[in-house]
């Protein structure tokens, strides 16, 4: 029987190279591969799992993320990752109870009723409900009051899972604590947002199965705050029929500019740790004076600082990373806490997919992005380094999107192949 760990020892089987699919340039296979959308890797030699090779903490029971094909996977305290890549995120609380459970006493109908476990989730799981108007001319929505106080003058995001029935266009509102009662209006059949009231900002994603997810995103100036999910149907307020509505499924109220991945609740809100992806340098063939590393990622919703991956001492005096701040990628090296170098000038839009390569060695950097031309920097030493960071920094500066691939060459890649890896 074949020791398919040791994969790569035996050659080619029958003429087929167990690594075709690792990057190469100029001949030259990584020696470390890692295709989280494949769920493959190479290390050496070796052909190991992703989650044995990667030590993982962070997440929680029940952690949700999204493959490719709008699916919502659930991988709990593993690692988050399919065919959309690995998930890295910061910390985030859902203030919201009963999160699934519409029919709970935690929330109030209003004109309106809940059909409990009325259709498949967006998960496969039998546990979205429908919310059904009722037959008054009135709005015709649910409501819960969120028991936790929020923060004045701080940015929280609605989100809710929501597909069509009966009716196809569904309400989020913030109350209370929001200023100017923030209303978004999402058409699920024109996937579209539409502001109805405030200022909030929104977002509509396709899902499988029909189903949307749809954001808002708004500004508190008090601490009480209210959600609401409406139907509309041509007006606020309508003649409903009784039977008539919409699915819903997985609210969620959280404090930050973007949505995250949906957070389950039961009794009382719940915190999903943040993320925490990491390799040490011991762990595979690293050069600590020169090399090249790869990375494709998808650019996360919103611009910040905000870290595709990080090579460190666990502490910031010795890293270096790839990192976009606002919307500008920049490549940074600091040895002995003093900067050495800092390549910007690359411009890469929210949610946007893109591949980057960079290249060290002493006095001789180099990156490219997207097979654009090649950006270098003849100046700079090298850190001392222990630890390959996924997605995040030694401190607090998150991805928080998707990584679909990280590749590392134990030697410098010429300035002109840079371009051609990963195309």
């Amino acid at each position: 029987m074949f020791n398919f760990g040791r994969l790569g020892d035996l050659g080619c089987l029958g003429g087929v190279d167990p690594f075709f699919w690792v990057l190469s340039s100029g001949g030259v296979k990584a020696t470390l591969d890692i295709d989280f959308v494949n769920d493959r890797a190479k290390n050496g030699a070796l052909a190991p799992s992703i989650s044995s090779l990667l030590t993982y903490s962070g997440g929680i029971a029940g952690r949700k993320y999204t493959n490719a094909d709008g699916t919502l996977k659930t991988t709990g305290t593993s690692i988050p990752y399919g065919t959309n890549g690995l998930l890295v995120e910061e910390a985030r609380t859902n203030l919201e109870i009963r999160s699934q459970e519409f029919d709970n006493a935690s929330w109030t109908p209003v004109a309106a009723s809940i059909s409990a476990n009325a259709v498949a989730a967006p998960d496969g799981t039998l546990t979205a409900d429908k919310l059904i108007e009722s037959a008054t001319t009135a709005e015709h929505y649910l409501i819960q009051s969120l028991g936790i106080p929020l923060v004045n003058g701080s940015t929280y995001t609605f989100s809710c899972f929501a597909k069509a029935a009966e009716r196809s266009v569904f309400i989020l509102r913030g109350a209370g604590a929001f200023a100017a009662d923030p209303r978004v209006r999402f058409d699920l059949g024109a996937q579209t947002a539409t502001v109805d009231n405030g200022t909030p900002t929104a977002t509509i994603t396709a899902l499988a199965n029909g189903w949307f997810l749809c954001t808002m995103t708004a500004v508190t100036n008090a601490t009480e705050g209210t959600c609401y999910h409406q139907i509309y149907n041509g007006a606020h307020s309508y003649a409903g029929d009784g039977t008539s509505g919409l699915y819903i499924w997985g609210s969620q109220v959280e404090l930050g500019g973007f949505v995250t991945s949906y957070i389950p609740t039961t009794t009382g809100s719940v915190t999903r740790a943040a993320d925490v992806v990491t390799l040490a340098t011991s762990g595979f063939s690293f050069n600590a004076a020169t090399g090249t590393v790869y990375s494709q990622q998808t650019a996360p919703p919103v611009n910040g600082t905000q870290v595709v991956w990080q090579l460190d001492d666990g502490t910031a005096d010795e890293r270096m990373l790839t990192w976009r701040s606002t919307a500008t990628i920049t490549r940074s090296v600091v040895d002995g806490g003093v900067d050495q170098v800092a390549i910007g000038t690359d411009t890469i839009a929210v949610n946007t997919l893109f591949r980057h390569s960079l290249a060290y060695q002493a006095n001789n950097f180099a990156c490219s992005i997207d097979g654009a031309a090649v950006r270098t920097d003849g100046a700079g030493t090298i850190p001392t380094v222990t630890t390959l960071r996924f997605g995040r920094d030694h401190s607090a500066n998150y991805w928080n999107s998707y990584i679909k691939r990280l590749a590392y060459f134990n030697s410098r890649i010429a300035d002109g192949s840079l371009p051609g890896i990963g195309a």
